[in-house]
């Protein structure tokens, strides 16, 4: 979390600050973070967010386990 105090602004630096998104959940914020991460061409894993388009879809976490079960390969994320 990236203290800001530019409310919705904050979506864009936090993006921004990142190599890659992880969107988690699916709110209004998380919809905007995915859409700057795409504009800005950032790789974007999703685990129970929005449906789109060259995001990465997690199907499953295992707490117990490092990795994540995913729809495309490392390589690809």
């Amino acid at each position: 979390m990236i203290a800001t105090g530019v409310t919705d602004g904050r979506n864009a630096v936090a993006v921004l600050n990142g190599g890659a998104v992880i969107a988690v959940d699916s709110g209004p914020g998380v919809l905007s973070e995915l859409g700057h991460a795409l504009t800005l061409g950032k790789p974007v894993a999703g685990i129970d967010t929005h449906r789109v388009d060259s995001v990465v879809w997690i199907e499953h976490v295992d707490p117990t386990q490092r990795r994540s079960t995913t729809s495309k390969p490392a390589s690809e994320l």
